[in-house]
């Protein structure tokens, strides 16, 4: 906190005069540069234009957050470019800048810029007393750092995210050694630093100071706290003292002013009179609100302490909260202490209403508002006030006024008010200062060279633009060049421009430059050239440069005496002036004086000094040996000694040839006078002799060139006359000579001779010797270092060509030019680019000095900073709830919601299952979501679909289902929590635009809708009949409307949903299915669905034709038909263990989902065969002939079994592949893994073609099994490891070449099976290649022309490729008639033990073949029913029935029958299929009442054959007609069967009847086969559909094994065992008792006891658990698969009924309002997400008080929910004070909704109507559910529970003990102690004090925590007891009433005097305690909503939601 004014020494200020004033004592402290960004503003001239063009900066700026909270405002005023920062400008290392708080980052950019805007440079504050004060409060990021970093937890954050360090980072930046202070002064912080600043530089400490203040908005949360203690308006306008103010916007600044002594400034804003701040808000401690008399004592005090009177303030700019109170109170205060005896008003603003409420830096917003009012001369008016409040007297009576306008200003004094929610005020007085601007006392006569640096080339170009676009000012370039006097470290731009005024008084660039600067140091040379320089007027534009002029008349003055007028010379256009050679002599030197002069005035000072010639003469004077005089007479001299001395007519040339070379070739008579360069030099001699030369060199096209000598041959003996005189002339002016500095570098003396005293002076002696030694320039030139600036000093660049060549390197600089119109431009550009070769010159002494502190208006410069913001930098910012949608949904399935009651259709033994189509709908409608496409909008296709079980739906329970997507791949897996439903591919197609297309069906349709689903019931599928339930079809599962007799072709009508028609497609699958069971599908290829085309059809016609093809039918192959073989032996391959373990690794082997390839069976006529085809171990096979052989006669068919594969295979590699010929003996061959069926091939095809034969098995055994197997074998060739070492056995056999074939089997060792390969060979891979088997091939392995191939035998079916086929059919054969093909060894199983076969195939433990002996499951009953091919079958009776047992007597073997059945035409489609497998149908109608009825029929069956069986079934309902009819039939046929030795079966089956009882006993008795059936079922089941058959043709075969006549079959009624007991029973272990951490291996479970289990709950339970996994279920899980199966019945009694548990989380037992997860908000959804824009249900809950309770019911809704908690901590609060507080949290929860959901349970009844009422007097109108039932219900209920649970007992006593004991029951405590204890304490609060006591150590809850849940539970009874409910209110909302079971008496429809809308009543199952878990009740409540809530919804993704850090409510920044 600020000190108070007794706290601090005090400022003595004397009421003085302050505008241009005298500062005796240096103490006036002034603002001399100012900057800042604000909302749309990157700087202060941003600013002062939306000031003053009345830009609302705010109105639509958006905060930095996507939050839609109702507390948190939509507006916030944003400043731009917070993720830009020029960290490497200020020394910041990137780790450092990442981690620094971007408050602190900007607040570095924009101190430069206050700083540059004063004109300083910062170089210019190293080491000096510099303050810096930062007023900064809240920052957002401070603590983010530690808890979530930007580059991880690195420690940067703690130096970065520091407030103190935004200070010191500014004073170790600028090397300040001041105070450095970071200052909390809440909203007045910015203030409270003024203060300090002002103070320090008052009392000496500071010679300047930086002040600060900064605030930035990051976090939503920042609002809302604001919100609860200040008022935030919602529409982003900040009403400062308007009658409407509604509260301030928040904003964000980042402003600085930069302070100086008045001696010290060069511009001055306004002097800083005062500042003061004090702790003030006593009554109204943490808000904005202060008494009148507190901030009027305050500003009386601050007045009284400066001895100024407030009547001189002219202006207030006030703080401007946009409160109500605040700004009533502070105007008040203001009209006390500043308009007594006024007699003009006062006007009031406050920038707050134009930039908003910038926190902590509010203070020097308002300041800098004051100083563009006195910079512009106006004050910007306020924004938003459009009517001033009329409740302040002083505005009403007008002592007051606000400045709406703008208004100019006097500059006198201005107060800037300030206050803080912390309790502090602050004021400051500021004065203004006016200097009136004249520019016309800096005119001057040549244009302004501007010279500058920046960060970039491009921001030296939009500092060149701005000051082109204005009229030249010369104060403000005067700033300019104070700035770039000197380095600035970091401006790696640099550029310069030349400004003039036009003839149109506009500015213009003469010359301008930017470019990059790398900012490496360069040596500087002065080079000085000689003669040939001059050239007419060659001085008179340098002329209009003071400094030359001024060297100029001192060379005037010297030469006059002498009769030389220099100034003609110089100025003259006569181009023969120079034809004298003096002349040209003192024309030279004084233009090099002047340029020198310029230069050093400049302060370019050279490090080195270089001549030409007479140039030494400058150089002289640049090294200060001679002084101008001497110079230009040392020059007069040597001029005069020419002119006098009589000389040869001599001649000089320049010759384009170094010294070295052109010494060489000079005459005698010719001299090298100037050694120039390596590529020049010029000679001297006699004028006829040099012109001889000069034409022999051009000649030899040497460049050569006479120049201009006035004939005088210089540099040579010829001149040597001369010399006595020039010594004697330059004695009399060089009378003193001085020591040559190491600067100056000889040219006319050798560097050895540098020690003597000739070369040491610049004497008479020395520059004598330099007119007559030649001039070694060449030499001395090689001293230039290659980075030097070599400026040239003379009339004209002389040099410039020879030092371009010589030096490239170099940076050549000439000042002045030949014939250039402006020499004075040319020598300012030279200047310019100076500057840029890294100099500084300083060019403020080329123009008329300018008077510091600069005039008022002189242009703001902190806007001409540009920086390099080339990246962006992190800063953290609010961790919005957009969140990253995953590929895992969850879909919460109920029988009861709208869109799943079609579910109730789908029945399959008695189970209602969710079908897998519904399944693949819900990955289509997942993928779609991933994709943000619409729902079943778009193309799908699945592929590779497994279907693992359909899991079952219950009435009572939610089906939770999973769908897991893999993005890219589109892999999903649907699972329920316990099994996996099914898994495959999808992904989303695009939609083609195709036409539809409408084909006819080759065949009637015939079968209808009803034989359909009659035939499907027989199985066990009880698709009901249409039912329509809310508009819902219950029937739409019987979607078939009719189909072809083949099955093939079908109508499936489209009713609008994808589930029910792809259902329809797998039952027509289904139903073409041969057997009569339960047929689920395992796998689905592929399912193509172009929605477009289908979208086409459906309006062409909804009845859509779906035709079947089938790999499974006959299939025309041109002439060839493939065969129908019976298979009795199937082999099992490596293959079919790859499908097994991974069935997606390779679609053409895993697509069919059937295993084997190859067989051995029976043909239609008998004929014994062997074959390959896919799909072999099944019961019948279709074979192609090509692929089949006829079994020898030798051979069984299991022999023949082992066979096809094994050696087709071996014959593919070696004969097709490897193409091995009959002539290759001797050949190499290697076999891997010999002992297998393949190995035997291959060797006994290689041994038959005599190769030698080298083999590698894993064990001695199997190696001594093939030495049997082929003696042949080498032993020492039969290789036995487990490893490579192989490869050391081969290699040395075959003497290092390797083998020509080799078979590799194995993946393991692959590189060592290739290395074993010999030239030319080929290795053949035959293993099957499993998934994410990674084999690295080595390329070398293909040196010496080996080859690799990999053999997949399974892609021939692929090709089809007949030929192949054909060849292999031969090679087989005649390997079989040669005998080397012959039967393996092999392991057979039967069918049951499959899975032992598969185990065997993957261990490898045997030798040869492994088979499934496929027949034998349909052979194996010795004793039931077997029946003859040959004889006849009469069959009697119903049609369903009958047809059922028909099919089961041909899989026994009947080939012969003859069925009487009452309905024929369903038999059409079986006859079809019987044929296929020769079976001869006679059918008849035969009445059976006819008397010749059983005559006839059995003469019609003999007519296929002996009569073996005669089956009657009687199903029909017997009377006594039909018993007379059944009775003669059956004695009829009795007596004529008994003449017939053909019958073995006679079987009467009665359902519900036993009429053939006497005759079977009859013939029992008589010896004559016989027996009666007696089934008791109930034929009728739900939906009237008969029962299933299946059982009864199971009984009558068990039947016929007991040999009895009569057999009684019935259902067992007994109870239905629990899932436990059923497993109990299947693996003989108990469960019951054991731990649940316990799994079934632990219990001892075996794997066939665990195969029988997995069988059991695949096909009888709809659980599908991968089979390894089911010794691994743990007890736990069995009881969850359990629970999950059975219906819920619970029900509760007495207090449980409503406080069932208690909250073991003790904060959310006592907030308020918990969002809920529900359809459209997840259980991972953050409390800051609620998004109030949405719709959303408020819940009140019961007297439990806990949105646990509600969990079932809201994870089903499509909206969102809130669940309002009371609390604990107000037990005594009355049930209306209760519903107030509920008022208020759903008005605050609401946002800008007109629309609620309310929904009362229990308690919450008793307070929903008059919630419901509050809010519709808000304007909002809605719907109110009543859960459970309305109040009458509930008060009705909860006095029968209280009844039960005190037992009877209506005493206050005995329900407080019953409160006290259940809820210490919940708590985990009850004891008759404790039971006693509360009967012995006679009040309520003894009795929670004996519970809690009884509590005490006994439960994980807190003391304190106990005694509210126990206060709490008793207050709610007592309220909902004695509550007397207010007249009802009718409601415009509608009122819906969930409605458990009540007593009779009482009517819901009493509660339609709540509301004006029709009552709805719904009725639900579960009592009111449990009817928030009634899954009805969300189906009902997501039946109300609104259309614009339910189209909401279906726009969202229900995929689940993550957060990349769940745990933190900020993210980083790095867009």
């Amino acid at each position: 906190m600020a000190p108070t004014p007794q706290e601090i020494p005090q400022v003595d200020i004397e009421k003085t005069e302050l505008v241009n004033g005298d500062d005796p004592d240096g103490k006036r402290v002034v603002i001399s540069g100012i900057s800042g960004a604000y909302p749309r503003s990157l700087h202060i001239k941003d600013l002062s234009d939306n000031l003053y063009n009345k830009v609302d900066p705010i109105a639509d700026g958006k905060p930095r957050w996507d939050y839609a909270h109702p507390e948190v405002p939509k507006h916030v005023g944003l400043i731009p470019g917070l993720d830009l920062f020029d960290g490497q400008f200020f020394r910041v290392a990137y780790r450092m800048g990442i981690n620094m708080d971007p408050m602190s980052r900007k607040l570095l950019e924009q101190v430069y810029q206050a700083i540059y805007d004063a004109g300083v440079n910062p170089e210019h504050l190293s080491g000096k007393k510099v303050g810096v004060y930062v007023g900064t409060c809240l920052s957002e990021t401070e603590k983010v750092v530690f808890y979530c970093g930007f580059e991880g937890k690195t420690g940067l954050g703690i130096a970065g995210c520091n407030k103190s360090m935004f200070a010191n980072r500014v004073s170790y930046w600028l090397n300040a050694k001041g105070p450095s202070l970071a200052i909390d002064g809440g909203c007045c912080s910015s203030a409270v630093a003024l203060e300090q600043a002002y103070q320090a530089l008052t009392r000496g400490d500071c010679e300047a100071a930086v002040v600060g203040g900064c605030n930035i908005c990051l976090h939503p949360q920042t609002s809302i706290h604001f919100g609860r203690s200040i008022s935030l308006c919602f529409d982003g306008k900040n009403k400062s003292y308007d009658k409407s103010a509604d509260g301030c916007v928040r904003s964000e600044g980042i402003n600085v002013l930069f302070l100086q002594k008045a001696k010290d400034a060069l511009r001055i804003y306004a002097d800083v009179v005062y500042s003061k701040v004090k702790y003030i808000a006593n009554k109204h401690p943490g808000s904005w609100k202060r008494t009148t008399e507190e901030v009027t004592e305050f500003l009386k005090e601050f007045y009284d302490e400066i001895k100024v009177s407030p009547r001189d303030v002219e202006y207030v700019e006030g703080f401007g909260a946009g409160d109500a109170d605040v700004d009533k109170t502070e105007l008040e205060a203001i009209d006390k202490v500043f308009c007594e005896g006024r007699s003009d008003p006062l006007y009031v603003g406050s920038v707050m209403s134009n930039v908003g409420y910038l926190e902590s830096a509010s203070g020097i917003a308002g300041i800098t508002k004051v100083l563009l009012g006195y910079h512009t001369g106006q004050l910007a008016g306020n924004l938003h006030c459009e009517q001033p409040r009329d409740d302040v007297a002083a505005l009403r009576e007008g002592r007051l006024q606000i400045l709406r306008d703008h208004k100019p200003t006097a500059r006198s004094y201005i107060a800037v008010n300030g206050l803080s929610v912390t309790g502090i005020n602050s004021h400051v007085l500021l004065h203004g200062h006016y200097k009136p601007k004249d520019l016309t006392k800096y005119e001057c006569n040549i244009p302004r060279l501007v010279l500058i640096s920046s960060r970039t080339d491009a921001a030296v170009t939009k500092v060149i633009e701005v000051l082109k676009s204005k009229p030249i000012d010369a104060e403000e370039l005067a700033l300019i060049q104070n700035i770039h006097s000197s380095r600035i470290n970091g401006h790696l731009g640099r550029g310069f421009t030349i400004l003039d005024t036009d003839k149109e008084s506009k500015t213009t660039s003469l010359c301008e430059k930017a470019t990059y600067f790398d900012s490496g140091d360069r040596p500087l040379w002065f080079v000085y050239s000689g003669m040939g320089s001059q050239w007419a007027g060659m001085g008179a534009q340098l002329m209009r440069i003071p400094i030359f002029a001024a060297a100029i008349e001192k060379c005037r003055r010297v030469l006059e005496p002498k009769g030389i007028d220099i100034l003609h010379i110089i100025t003259s256009d006569d181009k023969t002036i120079f034809d004298n050679i003096l002349h040209s002599f003192v024309g030279i030197a004084a233009v090099q004086i002047g340029l020198t002069d310029i230069l050093l005035a400049l302060g370019l000072v050279p490090d080195k000094i270089i001549g030409h010639s007479v140039g030494e003469l400058g150089c002289a004077y640049a090294d200060g040996c001679l002084t101008a005089e001497e110079m230009v007479l040392s020059a007069y001299s040597r001029g005069l000694v020419s002119v006098q001395t009589p000389f040869i007519r001599g001649s000089m040339a320049a010759v384009g040839m170094g010294f070295e070379e052109v010494s060489k070739m000079c005459p005698p008579e010719i001299e090298v006078a100037c050694h120039n360069s390596p590529g020049s030099s010029t000679v001297s001699g006699p004028a006829d002799v040099m012109t001889e030369f000069v034409a022999d060199l051009t000649a030899k096209s040497i460049f050569a060139k006479e120049v201009a000598c006035s004939n005088i041959a210089y540099h040579s003996r010829y001149i040597a006359e001369a010399g006595p005189g020039l010594l004697k002339y330059l004695k009399e002016v060089i009378k003193t000579p001085k020591l040559r500095s190491e600067r100056w570098v000889s040219t006319s003396v050798p560097q050895d001779r540098w020690e003597e005293e000739l070369a040491k002076f610049s004497s008479a002696e020395y520059h004598t010797n330099n007119l007559l030694s030649p001039v070694l320039f060449e030499e001395t030139s090689q001293l230039i270092p290659k980075n030097a600036v070599l400026v040239e000093v003379a009339p004209h660049g002389l040099l410039q060509a020879i030092l371009k060549r010589a030096m490239p390197s170099c940076a050549n600089v000439p000042l002045t030019r030949r014939g250039h119109a402006d020499n004075a431009r040319f020598l300012l550009e030279a200047i310019g680019q100076l500057f840029m070769e890294g100099y500084y010159p300083d060019i403020r002494q080329l123009y008329p000095k300018v008077e510091f502190p600069v005039s008022t208006g002189t242009p703001h410069l902190s806007h001409l900073v540009e920086w390099a913001h080339q990246e962006k930098w992190k800063f953290p910012t609010y961790a919005s709830p957009e969140r990253i949608s995953s590929s895992t949904c969850v879909f919460k399935i109920s029988l009861h919601d709208a869109e799943h009651l079609y579910l109730h259709g789908h029945r399959i033994e008695g189970k209602t299952l969710f079908p897998f189509a519904s399944a693949l709908v819900c990955a289509w409608d997942t993928i779609s979501m991933v994709a943000r496409a619409p729902l079943r909008a778009s193309s799908v296709r699945f592929r590779d679909v497994m279907l693992h079980a359909q899991p079952v739906l219950h009435e009572s329970r939610l089906l939770r289902l999973t769908v897991a997507l893999q993005r890219g791949s589109g892999h999903f897996e649907i699972e329920d929590g316990i099994t996996k439903v099914a898994s495959g591919y999808v992904l989303l197609e695009e939609t083609k635009e195709e036409s539809a297309k409408t084909e006819d069906s080759v065949e009637d349709i015939v079968i209808g809708q009803d034989e359909i689903y009659n035939i499907l019931n027989e199985r066990g599928y009880m698709y009901q009949r249409s039912l329509k339930i809310m508009f819902i079809n219950r029937g739409e599962f019987r979607g078939i409307r009719e189909v072809n007799p083949s099955l093939t072709a079908s109508c499936v009508p489209w009713h609008g949903r994808w589930e029910t028609f792809l259902d329809s497609l797998l039952q027509l699958n289904v139903l073409r299915q041969p057997h009569d069971h339960i047929s689920q599908p395992v796998f689905v290829r592929e399912i193509n669905i172009n929605t477009n085309i289908h979208a086409k059809s459906v309006e062409l016609d909804t009845d859509l034709k779906v035709e079947v093809c089938s790999v499974n039918d006959y299939t025309s192959r041109g002439n060839i038909i493939d065969l129908l073989v019976q298979v009795h032996f199937a082999g099992l391959n490596a293959s079919d263990i790859l499908k097994v373990k991974e069935p997606f690794v390779d679609q053409h082997q895993s697509s069919d989902g059937v295993y084997g390839m190859d067989f051995s069976g029976t043909t239609v006529d008998g004929t014994r065969v062997m074959g390959l085809t896919r799909g072999a171990a099944r019961e019948h096979a279709r074979a192609t002939p090509q692929l089949l052989w006829p079994v020898p006669e030798h051979w069984s068919l299991e022999d023949a079994a082992t066979v096809p594969f094994a050696y087709a295979h071996a014959l593919y590699c070696l004969a097709i592949k490897k193409r091995l010929s009959a002539n290759c003996r001797g050949m190499k061959v290697l076999v891997s893994g010999g002992a297998g069926a393949t190995g035997q091939a291959i060797i006994a095809l290689a041994l038959h073609r005599e190769c030698r034969v080298f083999v590698v098995v894993s064990t001695v055994f199997k190696k001594n099994f093939l030495m049997k197997m082929f003696p042949k074998l080498n032993a020492d060739d039969i290789i036995c490891c487990r490893d490579d070492t192989f490869l050391n056995r081969v290699l040395p056999a075959t003497n290092g070449l390797g083998c020509d074939v080799v078979i590799c089997s194995r993946g393991q060792y692959k590189d060592a099976y290739i290395q074993c390969c010999g030239p030319l060979g080929v290795t053949l891979d035959i293993h099957q290649v499993k998934r994410n088997e990674n084999f690295q091939f080595k390329m070398h392995a293909l040196t010496y022309e080996r080859s690799y191939v990999c053999v997949d035998f399974s892609s021939l079916f692929v090709r089809n490729d007949i030929e192949t086929f054909q060849r292999l059919q031969r090679l087989v054969a005649e390997g079989i008639s040669d005998g080397w093909v012959r039967p393996l060894s092999r392991v057979t199983y039967a069918p049951q033990d499959a899975t032992r076969a598969f185990r065997t195939l993957a261990r490898g433990a045997h030798l040869g073949r492994v088979l499934l002996r496929v027949h034998e499951a349909t052979s194996r009953a010795e004793t039931g029913l077997m029946c003859s091919g040959t004889r006849s079958q009469l069959m009697v009776g119903d049609s369903s029935l009958v047809t059922r047992l028909a099919a089961h007597l041909v899989r026994r073997g009947a080939r012969n029958l003859h069925l009487q059945l009452n309905d024929t035409e369903r038999l059409a489609r079986q006859l079809k299929e019987w044929q296929k497998w020769g079976v001869n149908i006679k059918t008849s109608s035969e009445k059976l009442a006819h008397t010749d009825c059983a005559s006839n029929l059995l003469k019609q069956s003999l007519s296929l054959g002996p009569v073996e069986g005669v089956f009657v079934v009687i199903a029909e309902q017997v009377n006594d007609q039909t018993r007379e009819i059944y009775k003669t039939l059956l004695d009829n046929l009795d007596a004529q069967t008994r003449k017939m030795s053909s019958i073995k079966y006679f079987v009467v089956i009665g359902i519900n009847n036993r009429l053939g009882e006497k005759v079977c006993v009859s013939r029992a008795a008589d010896g004559f086969p016989a027996m009666m059936l007696s089934v008791s079922i109930d034929t009728k089941v739900e939906g009237g559909l008969p029962a299933s058959y299946g059982d009864i043709v199971n009984a009558t075969e068990r039947g016929l094994q007991t040999k009895q006549p009569v057999i009684f079959a019935r259902y067992p009624s007994v109870r239905e065992a629990s899932l436990t007991e059923q497993i109990e029973k299947i693996i003989d272990v108990t469960i019951t008792g054991n731990a649940d951490s316990k799994t079934l291996q632990d219990l001892g479970v075996t794997k066939d006891q665990a195969q029988k289990l997995w069988v059991y709950l695949r096909d009888k339970q709809n659980i599908n658990i991968p089979e390894d996994e089911i010794a691994l279920l743990s007890v736990e899980k069995i009881r969850e698969m359990e629970e999950t199966l059975k219906e819920s019945n619970a029900s509760v009694e007495g207090l449980t009924a409503f406080i069932p548990f208690v909250d073991t989380d003790e904060l959310m037992a006592t907030i308020n309002v918990v969002v809920m997860p529900t359809l459209t908000q997840g259980y991972d959804m953050r409390d800051d997400e609620f998004d109030a824009s949405e719709a959303c249900l408020y819940i009140v809950p019961g007297l439990q008080g806990l949105h646990q309770r509600y969990h079932a019911l809201c994870e089903r809704l499509k909206l969102a929910a809130v669940v309002l908690q009371p609390g604990l901590d107000q037990p005594d609060e009355s049930l209306e004070d209760m519903t107030k507080r509920y008022i208020t949290m759903i008005l605050k929860k609401k946002g800008e909704t007109n629309k609620f959901y309310l929904l009362g349970h229990e308690l919450g009844v008793l307070s929903v109507f008059e919630i419901a009422a509050a809010l519709e007097d808000q304007g909002m109108t809605g719907t109110v559910f009543c859960l459970g039932g309305g109040p009458d219900e509930f008060v009705a209920e909860l006095e029968r529970q209280l009844f039960l649970a005190c037992e009877g007992d209506d005493s206050e006593s005995a329900l407080q003990e019953a409160v006290a004991r259940h809820m210490c029951a919940l708590m985990g405590y009850s004891s008759p102690r404790l039971d006693a204890a509360l009967r012995d304490a006679p009040t309520w609060p003894q009795k929670v004090k004996e519970s809690v006591s009884a509590l005490r150590g006994r439960v994980p809850h807190s003391m304190q925590y106990a005694r509210l849940l126990i206060e709490a539970a008793y207050a709610r009874v007592m309220k909902a007891r004695h509550h007397t409910p207010p007249e009802p209110r009718a409601l415009q909302s509608q009122v819906v009433v969930l409605r458990s079971p009540a007593p009779s008496y009482l009517d819901a429809l009493e509660l339609q005097r709540y509301t004006r809308e029709p009552l709805a009543v719904h009725d639900l199952r579960a009592p009111l305690a449990l009817a928030a878990d009634d899954l009805r009740s969300a189906a009902i409540i997501n039946q109300y909503l609104d259309e614009k809530t339910r189209e909401s919804f279906a726009k969202k993704t229900l995929c689940h939601t993550y957060l990349m850090s769940s745990a933190s409510y900020f993210k980083v920044n790095d867009d």
